[in-house]
């Protein structure tokens, strides 16, 4: 039994549901598999001419594309994307349009967008999107600092999940699958008292005028406000309160914000201080102005200057948050105190300072133990 269409003849085989005879009025006749993808939309794929090809042959055909598309390997997929020939470094900028402007957070975003600039696009950029393989990722991940490779594993992961779901990489085939995390172990970085000071008279020195001289007072303020940098380098004159000494941070500017709520930062008097000399020295909407019009962006070779002028080694910027906590700490302030200043919004993620805590009691007590002995 047939059906006719455009005066072509469709001669469905009797075992193999989808397989048929292509019959044109010209005398032709070409086995075919008809198939429909997960989305619903029917896909015909040519097996051969029935001069070459026999029943036999082609049923066995169409059993292997039937079972492939049962997988979610639809057959001449990776031809068709070869076509669209999609490098990795477009694919970066499709996710960054497409899901990260929809569904992140715009200062996770810009930490993403870090990644890929300095650290995934480098290496793996050029490279064709349907035909990256796990050992490529695996090489790429080597060269990287040990801190960044399990975040760059983790944004390339998710890439490539999306790749597949718009079509432009084969179903399954994520190179990133199966690939180990390396164990990453929590560091605890704090200034030692000379640290401390070197830092501060290098800060002094660092620079007179410019984005330098605003990157200076940017560090100022991470020691003493204990904020994470995004948080300070992308915030606006119309946030701050310096009356009532205040920064409230908007949701969707800081880490801890997803349920809407700003985050207020309470500023010490040598934060005020610190402001006030920024908000005299620019006209910028921005609190930490970068060269253009817009806010500071990249700050690390300024860092590197920083550390090496005040001859201090392995220390991030976000080290500072926790030195801020670590004085907290010696300062006789509780966990939940110390929370409520970082703007955790789980107590477990203050519970890393709790080992500062005990250290304190522990030689508080000996204190103590010292004027009975």
């Amino acid at each position: 039994m047939g059906e006719r269409e455009m005066k072509r003849e469709w001669q469905a085989d009797r075992k193999i549901s989808g397989l048929g005879l292509m019959v044109l009025p010209t005398g032709v006749r070409t086995y075919y598999v008809r198939y429909r993808e997960p989305s619903g939309k029917q896909q015909t794929h040519k097996i051969g001419r029935a001069e070459v090809v026999s029943l036999t042959m082609a049923r066995e055909e169409a059993i292997k594309i039937l079972a492939a598309v049962a997988k979610g390997e639809a057959p001449g997929t990776d031809k068709q994307l070869l076509r669209q020939g999609k490098t990795i470094t477009e694919l970066a900028e499709l996710v960054k349009d497409k899901h990260y402007a929809k569904h992140v957070r715009a200062s996770t975003a810009t930490g993403y967008e870090v990644l890929w600039r300095r650290h995934i696009l480098p290496q793996i950029g050029a490279e064709k999107v349907a035909t990256l393989q796990a050992m490529q990722v695996m090489d790429m991940i080597e060269e990287l600092p040990r801190g960044q490779q399990n975040r760059a594993l983790a944004v390339l992961r998710k890439a490539m999940n999306l790749a597949e779901l718009w079509g432009i990489r084969a179903k399954g085939t994520n190179p990133c699958k199966g690939i180990q995390a390396n164990t990453e172990r929590k560091r605890r970085r704090y200034l030692t008292r000379d640290e401390l000071k070197r830092l501060l008279a290098a800060l002094n020195a660092f620079a007179e005028a410019g984005v330098r001289w605003r990157f200076a007072q940017l560090v100022r303020l991470l020691l003493v406000t204990g904020c994470r940098i995004r948080e300070l380098m992308c915030a606006r004159w119309q946030w701050i309160d310096l009356e009532l000494a205040v920064l409230k941070v908007p949701a969707e500017a800081h880490k801890t914000g997803q349920d809407g709520d700003e985050r207020k930062v309470h500023l010490p008097p040598a934060a005020v201080a610190v402001l006030e000399q920024l908000r005299r020295r620019s006209n910028s909407e921005w609190v930490i102005a970068g060269d253009d019009d817009g806010h500071l962006v990249g700050y690390w070779r300024m860092w590197d200057d920083l550390l090496a002028a005040a001859g201090i080694r392995n220390l991030r910027v976000h080290d500072l948050r926790h030195n801020f906590a670590s004085l907290g700490v010696s300062a006789g302030l509780s966990l939940p105190q110390i929370g409520g200043l970082l703007g955790h919004a789980s107590p477990q993620t203050t519970q890393r300072y709790a080992h500062l805590i005990d250290e304190a009691a522990a030689a508080a007590a000996a204190k103590v133990a010292a004027l009975v002995a």
